[in-house]
């Protein structure tokens, strides 16, 4: 792209999208200089010294602010209140992320998918069916591998299954998407949004990246809620209700009034958001015209991620379960929801804005004790402790030694922590792992 050449281009973050951006743009001829708060230990980051050997120069915030730039590619998260940020904003200069660079070439077929909870289980599933089919689809975005980093080899790839976060949306313009989902939208990064009306916007965006004469699939109850914030002229709901344009109902799917295939018994047993997250993977795939009888027999095989409500062991009649990717509040109730019997509770890390007291009234009878971790453990225990059993611990292995410690036969210990994880861990995957690696020792 022309457009890009000896443009002078500030990358706000080194993580894996921003590496992605340095290389191709990097490769467009772009000149390209990168501030990051992590900066020292970036230049020590073998792939970031790559980069910097083929031309990026690391900057300070000082020369950021200072400096004039044509354009600046951010990390997803960046925080819009950062001082650069608005600067951009002031000086009427583009603000973009790695995802609109990669659909401003993107070429072949994308369907996408956002939402609070299940996207990574949506977008795994449509890539699983797809293979299954002799079809070359492939997760990306969100869910790990940069969609830039996948179009350089786009030749090699029938369609693309995008994962898209609030965060990837903020900067998203670019309509590419033959079909969209929207899963959910509930409480979370309210430290980041100032309220769910502006966290609902930003996800209503998912409307403006879906090509005009393409559907966009929407969960009735979130369409009900919050459909004022979505704007798409093939805007579709998903559910359960009969009216629905993709509907589970008794058993049956229809699809736009029609009746199109009946659920083997055992899809009955699902828990409901599973079975949410199975129509909308349904939708997006019949939309690329798999036939109904091909998107079933995939699904069989199908087996979700690791980290979302997965079986560890049981130990002495008691029942432990990493639910690490639950990292939001609804994430968490729906957890709570999938377990039989009583429940001990592992949650806790970087607080993320929303009330833990929505837990009540669907936690009591249910869960019987509370261990909390991490730095929202106080909060947890302010908000909770007059209802239900709250004990504080100040690592992993102490509340599980706790939850095990307090079990009894029968009973449930599930880690599903309601924050994001940084606080003590790398990320939601390291957290699990660790979880698994302790229960496996008792």
């Amino acid at each position: 792209m022309e457009r890009f050449k000896t443009k002078r281009v500030l990358i706000a973050g080194l993580g894996k999208s921003g590496k992605s951006a340095c290389r191709w743009l990097l490769n467009k001829g772009a000149s390209l200089f990168c501030f990051d708060d992590q900066q020292m230990n970036k230049e020590h980051d073998p792939e970031a010294k790559e980069l910097i050997g083929k031309g990026l120069k690391m900057v300070s915030i000082k020369s950021a602010l200072e400096d004039s730039f044509d354009m600046m590619v951010v990390s997803p998260g960046f925080p819009r209140t950062h001082a650069v940020y608005e600067k951009f904003i002031r000086e009427s200069k583009p603000v973009i992320g790695e995802m609109e660079l990669a659909f401003c070439q993107l070429d072949k077929k994308a369907v996408g998918v956002t939402g609070t909870n299940g996207k990574t289980t949506v977008v795994s599933k449509i890539a699983h069916c797809l293979k299954d089919n002799g079809i070359k689809g492939e997760a990306l975005g969100n869910i790990g591998t940069p969609l830039l980093q996948a179009v350089e080899r786009q030749g090699e790839i029938d369609v693309f299954v995008v994962e898209i976060s609030s965060y990837q949306l903020e900067t998203l313009t670019t309509a590419r998407l033959s079909s969209g989902c929207i899963l959910n939208i509930t409480p979370d990064h309210l430290d980041r949004y100032s309220s769910m009306e502006e966290y609902a916007l930003t996800k209503g965006l998912m409307g403006r990246v879906v090509v005009p004469e393409g559907r966009l699939y929407v969960e009735e109850k979130t369409l009900k809620s919050w459909g004022k914030w979505i704007d798409h002229p093939g805007t579709m709901a998903f559910g359960f209700s009969p009216e629905c344009d993709v509907a589970l109902v008794n058993g049956t799917i229809r699809r736009f009034g029609v009746t199109e295939i009946r659920l083997p018994d055992e899809f009955g047993r699902a828990a409901p958001h599973d079975l949410e997250n199975m129509l909308a993977s349904y939708a997006l795939l019949r939309d690329l015209d798999l036939s109904a009888e091909d998107i079933l027999r995939s699904f069989k095989a199908f087996k979700k991620p690791p980290h979302r409500i997965e079986f560890i062991r049981e130990v002495q009649g008691v029942s432990f379960f990493d639910d690490s990717k639950g990292t939001n509040v609804d994430a968490v109730l729906k957890a709570v929801s999938s377990m039989e019997g009583r429940v001990l509770l592992i949650a806790g890390g970087v607080d993320k804005g929303a009330s833990y007291t929505l837990w009540i009234p669907h936690f009591q009878g249910k869960v019987v004790k509370i261990i909390a971790i991490g730095e929202a453990r106080e909060k947890i225990k302010n908000e909770l402790s007059t209802m239900f059993p709250v004990e504080l611990c100040s690592s992993l292995q102490e509340a599980v030694d706790t939850a095990f410690r307090s079990a009894k036969k029968g009973d449930s210990v599930l880690l599903s922590p309601g924050c994001s994880s940084f606080d003590m861990f790398r990320d939601y995957k390291h957290r699990g792992d660790e979880f698994k690696k302790i229960v496996l020792t008792l």
